[in-house]
């Protein structure tokens, strides 16, 4: 049931009867949409995998990402676990097309360094990474990014679809906002916790816990986080502020007390809502602090996009750096012997089930699905031990 009184703020915000179509279409079945990695494979070679289920381009981030026809059995695609594409909500892909209008203003699409503080999943992570890196080997961009999430149950996940892009320029910390002072960012994207208004269509408690109070809660710890990271910014730096909410309280509300008190100019605001957009809720702003002026950023000479030297902060270390490696677009080719796998062997690999390679060498069997790298065995003769992570297994390989 939805709440009524998010009903009586949309009906304020909206006018009762855009409101009405909006609240009625958050009984409709959710987009499936899917952002291809372009350091593993091109957009058109991801529509032909997926075949007569590939759609329509999603229109804000239509140069790398589609939506599909019908929702497929992820976890039983090799494919995905290799990294070569992200199951990404539409609306949230335009920070993209946000960090786009920023190397736009800045005329450069170098010389970043960037932070996503907020970043578990991964999925803005990855789609960030997509933006700063380059793809064409040996052109590398001078860019960086920091991807933090605070939760420790979380930051694991986030490090492995980071490791699963395989483009390597990122760092991952697990660290409060107010651990980052002394911290220099350029660019900064805080998809913010909020009250989940956006999550209303796919998931029955994020109605059930939604309330008036969570909501004024809410909007007291984005602008504690914010005023936590401002100092981080440099002047002239880019904030991109986003939520998975429709209610003012958390979305307007907050850049305009972005602007009035800690001193930025808004940009641009938009929000996305279902029924008119084909995607979830979500509400994304982009805003440049003030302070020393827009030049600042690019009248510096010599500026280096690092990560490192993070004082005072949580530097995530993998416990699975083999497995990592697989997955890295940058493994040295001819370090490992390879054996391509097809479905089948690729998703008993996954499960983490004995597999054997009598006919290969003895050591260490770098495994591949098309191409892409899955992981390691270590190859005995007789058996080969799996080496996939026990945490990154498959738990069942019935449909």
């Amino acid at each position: 049931m939805i709440p009524q009184d998010f009903v009586k703020i949309m009906s304020a915000s909206l006018g009762e009867e855009r409101a009405e179509r909006v609240i009625a279409s958050l009984d409709s079945a959710p987009e499936v949409s899917v952002r291809v990695n372009p350091f593993k494979m091109s957009l058109s070679a991801l529509r032909e995998y997926f075949g007569d289920i590939a759609g329509d381009p999603v229109p804000w981030a239509e140069g790398e990402a589609f939506y599909l026809k019908e929702r497929v059995s992820f976890t039983l695609d090799p494919l995905f676990h290799a990294g070569a594409y992200y199951v990404q909500e539409a609306s949230s892909m335009y920070v993209g097309a946000l960090l786009e209008k920023i190397f736009e203003r800045m005329g450069r699409r170098d010389s970043f360094r960037v932070l996503d503080l907020c970043a578990a999943p991964g999925g803005k992570t990855t789609q960030l990474l997509s933006h700063l890196m380059s793809v064409e080997k040996g052109n590398p961009r001078n860019n960086s990014l920091v991807a933090n999430e605070v939760m420790a149950s979380r930051v694991a996940v986030l490090a492995e679809n980071v490791a699963k892009w395989g483009c390597g320029g990122a760092t991952v910390t697990n660290s409060d906002p107010s651990h980052f002072k002394g911290e220099s960012f350029d660019i900064m994207v805080v998809d913010a916790p909020c009250s989940g208004e956006g999550m209303f269509r796919k998931d029955e408690k994020a109605r059930e816990n939604w309330s008036l109070n969570n909501v004024s809660l809410c909007a007291s710890r984005q602008k504690r986080i914010l005023t936590d990271i401002w100092d981080s910014l440099v002047d002239g730096g880019h904030l991109i502020y986003s939520t998975c909410t429709f209610n003012r309280y958390e979305d307007e509300d907050i850049v305009e007390w972005i602007c009035s008190s800690l001193g930025a100019k808004c940009i641009e605001m938009r929000h996305f809502y279902p029924g008119e957009d084909r995607g979830e809720g979500f509400f994304a702003a982009l805003m440049v602090k003030q302070g020393g002026g827009e030049e600042c950023i690019s009248s510096r000479k010599g500026h280096k996009g690092s990560s490192r030297n993070l004082s005072g902060l949580k530097v995530f270390e993998s416990q699975f750096p083999m497995a990592d490696e697989a997955l890295s677009v940058n493994l040295p080719e001819g370090k490992y012997p390879t054996v391509e796998l097809d479905r089948d062997s690729a998703l008993r690999f996954l499960a983490r089930e004995t597999l054997s390679f009598k006919e290969q060498p003895t050591g260490y069997l770098l495994l591949t699905y098309k191409g892409l790298g899955l992981g390691f065995v270590k190859n005995l003769g007789n058996r080969a031990n799996n080496l996939h992570p026990m945490p990154r297994r498959i738990l069942s390989l019935k449909r």
